[in-house]
């Protein structure tokens, strides 16, 4: 039901990301979403690596099924929206066309 990455040093792993686009819910440490805009950290559980903040998120998620489910379809939703091959790659040819004409 819910995937945990506490790690403060590996960031938006390949691994995270297939986990939200199968719809599981990722509890990570603040400190891998420093290059996630403001307004799409809401997609993520975020927590400390303190191991009572990651218990508590990880209790409160399953304590809660609506919030858990929401969640789900949170983290699909931005895997989709951001992070699919396709957005991906439009990304990449803009920063290298960027590159090759900057202006």
């Amino acid at each position: 039901d819910i995937s945990l990455h506490p790690s403060e040093v590996v960031g938006m792993s390949l691994t995270i990301l297939e986990c939200m686009a199968c719809g599981t819910p990722v509890v990570l440490n603040k400190s891998v979403l420093y290059n996630i805009p403001y307004e799409d950290l809401d997609y993520f559980v975020r927590v400390k690596a303190d191991t009572g903040e990651i218990e508590q998120a990880i209790i409160s998620l399953l304590a809660n099924r609506r919030t858990l489910a929401s969640y789900a379809r949170k983290v699909r939703e931005y895997t989709l929206k951001q992070a699919s091959w396709r957005e991906v790659a439009k990304r990449y040819i803009a920063i290298l066309q960027g590159i090759v004409s900057p202006n």
